[in-house]
């Protein structure tokens, strides 16, 4: 009784050199591709940071307008400064946002800080890897040929052994 599956048959399969450089030079480059994004991802989150004057990168990326929630109108934010419960800096920075939220809105309904530099960003971490686009898919064609293979040969070879075991075949 010896029923095997595509796991099985793939484990036997000993890549040539060539299979085997192929294969390092797809891994680096889809590395090299998510490494690309990451950087992209965090320039957008330190540019947003910056523009909108965040304490940090990773608030500035979650929700950019989270300091305006407890104000239902710039004329709260107002009135909050003039009973001195903020300074005049808090004020002018909630103003400011409260500003590039209502712009943002204005482009988008969801309340995420947008302008032409977070477009343009989010544009070319679309466009990393375009080059090498076809060539990962041919990769990864062959690879589930070679996959679609070994389910066929282990469905195969299991029938087999399975006529084997009921006298059918020798």
């Amino acid at each position: 009784m010896s029923y095997q599956s595509a796991d099985d048959i793939l484990a036997k399969w000993t890549p040539t050199k060539e299979e085997r450089a192929e294969a390092a030079e797809v891994e680096a480059i889809r590395k090299a591709i998510l490494t690309a994004r990451g950087a992209i991802h965090d320039a957008k989150a330190r540019y947003i940071k910056q523009r909108l004057r965040s304490k940090s990168k990773q608030k500035a990326a979650e929700d950019p307008f989270e300091e305006l929630k407890d104000y239902e109108s710039r004329q709260q934010i107002h009135d909050d400064y003039g009973w001195g419960f903020i300074t005049e800096a808090r004020m002018d920075r909630l103003m400011e946002l409260w500003d590039a939220r209502e712009e943002s809105r204005k482009k988008n309904a969801n309340a995420v800080y947008e302008d032409y530099v977070t477009r343009m960003l989010d544009t070319a971490w679309a466009a990393v890897g375009e080059e090498h686009v076809e060539r990962l898919h041919a990769y990864d064609k062959k690879e589930e040929f070679r996959r679609q293979e070994a389910e066929r040969i282990a469905k195969e070879n299991n029938e087999r052994t399975r006529l084997r075991e009921l006298g059918k075949i020798i």
